[in-house]
């Protein structure tokens, strides 16, 4: 009789310790994912933001490895890449270097952080975003990742298009192009 009750409320714990469990999932925040590249002749690593947990997180930018991918909450208008370093007395201190504006964003975002000073923020880095959400960037669209500073002008066959700097807008069947095996 005893090990049916020791049974018994074992069964319980466990059935409540899901229960509860579930309940955190569903309460869970919603997030806003994203990846991120890095360009230039520079030094990224030891670069940090705070992901969904609030949590300090290292972020990896190598070119030769998967592209990971983080979370952060999608409340979240900016994200803040930051550098830790020591003070004069020891003291651990972090420097933003670069933000990424993710205001618009609905759910998923590819970051390209490059070796270029930020004039608006006054910041080491630039930050350009590209809005991946589902039925964002799909089958059909071209993207163009403008490094330079200035607007460049491409030209596909008879068409000339202006590229701003970073995503310099995703165009939707506006080009046709043809290779060896078309025209």
């Amino acid at each position: 009789m005893k090990i049916c009750i020791q049974i018994t409320y074992t069964f319980i714990l466990m059935l409540f310790g899901t229960v509860l469990g579930w309940a955190q999932e569903l309460e869970e925040e919603p997030r806003i994912q994203f990846t991120a590249r890095a360009f230039g002749n520079d030094f990224f690593q030891e670069i940090y933001f705070y992901n969904a947990n609030d949590e300090r997180e290292a972020i990896e930018f190598d070119p030769y490895g998967r592209t990971r991918v983080y979370a952060v909450p999608e409340d979240q208008s900016e994200i803040a890449f930051l550098r830790v370093f020591q003070d004069e007395q020891g003291r651990e201190q972090e420097e933003t270097i670069a933000v990424g504006d993710i205001e618009s964003i609905e759910s998923r975002a590819f970051l390209v952080v490059i070796a270029n000073r930020d004039s608006l923020r006054n910041l080491p880095y630039t930050v350009f975003v590209a809005d991946e959400s589902p039925g964002e960037f799909e089958a059909g669209h071209l993207r163009f990742l403008n490094l330079a500073v200035p607007p460049l002008l491409a030209r596909v066959g008879e068409r000339t298009l202006t590229l701003e700097p970073g995503f310099g807008g995703d165009r939707r069947g506006a080009l046709r192009i043809c290779g060896a095996y078309g025209r």
